[in-house]
């Protein structure tokens, strides 16, 4: 089987205000971002500022099933200033699900793309920064 990073998370470009912390979710499946007390840039076409969830494509034998293990949280830390910040409820979804939580299965092709989605928080008056992490995926093929 071969694991492919075709993307990585991202919660975008966003500003906390310094009263109020914030929280960010990047849905793994659909993708659908919910803010609470972050503001979002709109940064046009550059890709960095978009919000979205990892990607992994997958290949191997036809119809094999698949588990993905994920850490339960991440620490990203400031590129400039060595802020933290934790991104938590790490979940990966297939596209090809089979039965079971985290599972996967490779289709007629051989393929399946699966996300992964979390959820950032940030407290109030967070370092402005950019913020960078290892999210390490671990995939079990049978």
């Amino acid at each position: 089987m071969r694991a492919t990073a075709t993307g990585e998370l991202s919660f975008g470009v966003f500003t906390v205000s310094e009263a109020v912390g914030a929280q960010i979710v990047v849905d793994g499946s659909s993708g659908a971002v919910v803010a609470r007390g972050a503001d979002h840039r709109d940064c046009d076409t550059a890709p960095v500022c978009k919000p979205r969830p990892a990607t992994i494509t997958l290949s191997g034998a036809t119809e094999h099933v698949y588990d993905v293990h994920v850490p339960r949280n991440v620490t990203v830390s400031g590129l400039r200033s060595g802020a933290k910040l934790t991104i938590d409820q790490i979940a990966p979804e297939s596209r090809n699900p089979a039965p079971g939580p985290e599972t996967g299965r490779l289709d007629s092709n051989g393929r399946d793309l699966f996300a992964i989605g979390g959820r950032i928080q940030a407290p109030a008056g967070a370092t402005p920064d950019s913020y960078l992490g290892e999210l390490r995926v671990t995939v079990f093929y049978y």
